[in-house]
């Protein structure tokens, strides 16, 4: 029991630890391919009082180090009410609810998932697979949570993080609660993956004259 408590806290742990770097490639690539106004982006509070001095010059072009990566270095990817405010700021949170509204509330028929049950040997080979592919699935439906709620929910995720690495807190962890964390940071990462797609789509679509 205490060793299955043990995992379920690691899975936890290495679950934000995924959300961190989803969130982080996905502003990188935000920031790099132009598809947020950087104007905005650089009067978050944190931006505003970065200061380089020569030597920071330096070592930053001998080591050829892009803009996007130097701006992600100053936000923490770990703190949900920092991602909040900066989605704000970027005028992305409407964009990310508007997306979650585009979904039917239902859940999918196992019948119309892309998951071949009838091809056991397959799935035992990459079990991944199964997990992966439900979550897609289930991801593209259900829109039970608005976005003020998945911010919460994350926000307690991070707090037994927080617990678990650096206060060493004992404490117990349910499998219900494993699944909510997971299901609930899987429908983050994804609306802001299908966001990201968006914004690049809206800057190669040619313009009227």
């Amino acid at each position: 029991k205490l060793a299955e408590n043990e995992l379920r806290k690691q899975f936890l742990v290495m679950l934000v630890a995924c959300l961190e770097t989803y969130l982080r490639n996905s502003m990188e690539i935000m920031i790099s391919q132009e598809l947020i106004d950087l104007e905005k982006l650089l009067k978050m509070d944190k931006l505003k009082k970065v200061s380089f001095n020569f030597q920071d010059i330096t070592f930053i072009r001998r080591n050829k180090i892009k803009n996007s990566e130097l701006i992600c270095n100053y936000i923490n990817f770990q703190n949900i009410k920092e991602i909040k405010d900066l989605f704000k700021l970027l005028g992305l949170d409407k964009k990310l609810n508007d997306i979650i509204q585009t979904k039917d509330n239902k859940m999918p028929h196992r019948t119309h998932t892309n998951i071949d049950f009838k091809n056991m040997k397959g799935i035992q080979k990459n079990p991944k697979y199964v997990v992966i592919e439900f979550y897609k699935d289930f991801c593209k439906h259900i829109k039970d949570l608005n976005l003020d709620k998945n911010y919460i929910i994350l926000s307690v995720l991070l707090e037994i993080r927080h617990k678990i690495i650096h206060k060493n807190i004992k404490l117990k962890i349910k499998n219900d609660e494993v699944l909510t964390f997971t299901g609930i940071t899987y429908e983050f990462v994804t609306i802001v993956g299908i966001l990201t797609e968006r914004l690049r789509g809206q800057k190669t679509k040619p313009h009227n004259s």
